[in-house]
């Protein structure tokens, strides 16, 4: 990956796709999760002290640190391990963890030794994307039953699965054509796995769900559905609330068996 594709979306977080039929789609990544360890003991409760922006208890093992720059979570372990978590690219997860590190050096007094990041790993990417038509998903399980499974009454959208050949990562499609991507070790898994599911899917649009103005203004389209709800809004408030359905004592004068009498002799 070129180095001007990562500053492109270091900070948008949202890669730009060309479909062979020359549409264009946006991926956005969502969550960019990584790993490392640090070649010595933390103190956790010295870190929480010099530190701001920090949530430490003891009993937990770990301390969570929010970084505004770029705006992700960071855990640290006592044993040298950091999670970094909501990154939006990978770059941005580099970046706050050579961060962390460094903040980690300063603290510990350990600023005149080489201190290495260890077993650096991306965990998982999640990202989405909407082609700008529908997805005939029951179909798509039924041609192919080795890679997607579709079980509506668990949940709408099909699971798909590449083959060991292809990237690595789990996809979601719905009808509506929104694809959702987990379990991507990189961005270009993520690129990769957009070029092949479009690949499969183009066979299988539904035309009474392609929708041609999808492609309009997000702002646009925002007001409308803003207009749209306070409209709904406004109309139920005029709406008189129904009554609670209530059950009325019966008027006839309590009455006793003749029954009960000939128990009593």
């Amino acid at each position: 990956m070129s180095n001007e594709r990562v500053s492109k979306i270091s900070h948008t977080g949202k890669i730009p796709l060309i479909l062979p039929d020359n549409s264009k789609i946006d991926v956005n990544i969502h969550n960019v999760i990584i790993n490392y360890q640090i070649p010595m003991h933390i103190d956790l409760r010295k870190v929480a002290l010099e530190t701001s922006d920090v949530e430490y208890e003891r009993s937990k093992g770990h301390l969570m640190r929010r970084k505004r720059n770029p705006n992700c979570v960071v855990k640290i372990f006592n044993s040298g391990k950091v999670l970094v978590l909501g990154c939006k690219s990978e770059e941005a997860a580099r970046k706050a963890s050579r961060g962390v590190a460094r903040m980690l050096q300063k603290i510990m007094g350990k600023e005149d030794k080489i201190i290495r990041m260890r077993n650096y790993n991306v965990n998982n990417i999640l990202a989405a994307f909407k082609f700008p038509f529908g997805i005939k998903i029951e179909e798509i399980a039924k041609h192919y039953p080795a890679n997607g499974h579709y079980e509506p009454e668990m949940f709408v959208g099909l699971d798909w699965k590449f083959d060991a050949s292809g990237p690595s990562g789990t996809l979601r499609v719905h009808t509506t054509g929104t694809v959702t991507i987990a379990g991507a070790k990189s961005e270009e898994d993520v690129m990769e796995c957009a070029r092949k599911i479009y690949q499969i899917v183009r066979d299988y649009k539904c035309m009474d769900r392609y929708r041609p103005n999808d492609d309009a203004d997000d702002d646009s389209v925002a007001a409308k559905e803003t207009l749209k709800r306070k409209a709904r809004n406004n109309g139920m408030s005029n709406i008189v609330p129904k009554r609670p359905r209530t059950y009325d004592a019966p008027t006839n004068p309590l009455s006793y068996s003749d029954e009960e009498d000939l128990y009593d002799i």
